[in-house]
């Protein structure tokens, strides 16, 4: 998906998931900004009979430096996770949400992280980053 804002463009490519007998792959997204760069590598996330490896995910601001960790979780029986987080920056401030993991069996893996920007108001929603 792409976002466009009169202050500067967000360009983001969207990631992707693959189904095949349990086993997911997420691409990275990456995001810029005109007034200044966010690169940010998505969590990856491998199911494989049981087993997912997720690693973390970092975003660097022009006014600021974000780092977002991401905890490694346990998913069983070829399961199907799916995960979003929220935030909101506004002058240093940032309120995220936690990562939700569900599983088919009933099990739920849930962590979240804090991030802070030295300035200006961020929103990620999504995995996208506005910066108004």
């Amino acid at each position: 998906s792409t976002s466009t804002h009169s202050n500067g463009t967000v360009a983001q490519s969207y990631s992707t998931s693959t189904h095949s007998n349990g086993t997911v792959t997420q691409s990275y997204s990456t995001i810029t900004h005109s007034n200044g760069t966010v690169a940010q590598s998505y969590c990856t996330s491998t199911h494989s009979h049981g087993t997912v490896a997720q690693s973390y995910s970092t975003s660097t601001h022009s006014h600021g430096t974000v780092a977002q960790s991401y905890s490694p979780s346990t998913h069983f029986h070829c399961t199907v996770a799916q995960s979003y987080s929220t935030s909101t920056h506004s002058h240093g401030t940032v309120a995220q949400s936690y990562s939700t993991s569900t599983h088919s069996h009933g099990t739920v893996a849930q962590s979240y992280s804090t991030s802070t920007h030295s300035r200006g108001p961020i929103t990620n929603s999504h995995g996208t980053f506005v910066r108004s």
